[in-house]
């Protein structure tokens, strides 16, 4: 109506017909999104898992977890660079959130990695690690794997922070972690050889 009354019709089809589609889509998001954010609790802060707040975080995580499946398969039909910064705020507005589940930050650098931002996947881990789940030990074997296979060849520096990592872990997770040990022997007979695995 507005642009019909300016009174240049040719222009306000014009206008109509080159934005009426991005509004429609927009519409129809905005619907989606509302219905699966409906009854989350925008203001929640993440808190340690414990026996009190394991289920009210579970629905907040399974709430997140619609939203960011959603927004994955773009809604707007975004370039690459738009859709990569929306959905990569949306994985930051739920770490506000959800930063005490370990899946949220595997699913965060799967979806950086295939943004092509490698680097900015590994310090996301790394910030994941030091701040909230320093024991989650998938977390801490997938950041000294990344370390270790950022570079072909692996680089001495690559290689010293990969070596740094594991020692890391195996010393701050309580003993015996099988799974642990059998990780830094296989990168030691990768990278040095038989001889120095046994």
């Amino acid at each position: 109506q507005f642009e019909k009354s300016l009174g240049n019709p040719q222009l306000a089809s014009k206008v109509l017909a080159e934005h009426m589609p991005r509004y429609v889509k927009g519409k129809a998001a905005f619907k989606e999104l509302h219905t699966l954010t409906g009854g989350m609790d925008h203001a929640a802060v993440a808190v340690p898992l414990t026996h009190k707040t394991t289920e009210q975080q579970r629905r907040l995580m399974e709430k997140w977890r619609g939203v960011l499946r959603f927004e994955r398969t773009n809604p707007l039909r975004l370039g690459k660079q738009d859709l990569q910064a929306r959905v990569t705020l949306f994985y930051q507005q739920a770490s506000l959130a959800c930063a005490y589940h370990a899946e949220l930050w595997h699913d965060f650098v799967d979806w950086l990695d295939l943004g092509g931002q490698r680097e900015k996947a590994t310090s996301v881990l790394k910030h994941a690690i030091e701040r909230f789940l320093p024991d989650d030990l998938s977390l801490r074997l997938l950041l000294a794997q990344r370390y270790e296979q950022g570079e072909l060849p692996p680089s001495p520096a690559s290689l010293d922070a990969a070596e740094e990592a594991y020692q890391k872990l195996l010393e701050d997770v309580p003993k015996p972690t099988p799974l642990a040990l059998i990780n830094y022997l296989a990168f030691v007979r990768r990278q040095r050889g038989a001889r120095e695995f046994r």
